[in-house]
């Protein structure tokens, strides 16, 4: 089993891709940072954001607009328009000299 196998057999939930524009905040914030969602699922979501966030911190995270004008992205079981989550992990990417980051994010648990 090589590494990549072994990283989606460790998954709960189904993925969905995506891209959408989005804007977060550190919780209590009110400067807030532009964003793309990649992809999201039932427990979560991976953004990418030319802004570091430190694992742990949580985040307010509300979508603004689809980013694909050539395909009407479905909403699958997931999907949060507005959501608060917990930074499980930041990478930072390299493209073209410009570092960017890939940010996972845990939901909070929604108590009705």
């Amino acid at each position: 089993m090589n590494s990549t196998t072994a990283l989606y057999s460790k998954r709960v939930c189904d993925r969905y891709d995506c891209c959408f524009s989005i804007s977060y905040a550190r919780f209590n914030s009110t400067q807030y940072f532009q964003g793309r969602m990649v992809n999201y699922s039932q427990g979560g979501l991976y953004l990418e954001s030319k802004e570091a966030i430190r694992p742990g911190a949580s985040i307010i995270i509300r979508v603004q607009y689809n980013l694909d004008a050539d395909s009407a992205s479905k909403v699958r079981e997931g999907f949060r328009s507005l959501t608060l989550g917990e930074v499980k992990w930041c990478k930072e990417l390299i493209l073209e000299a410009s570092p960017y980051y890939g940010v996972g994010v845990k939901y909070y648990e929604l108590d009705y």
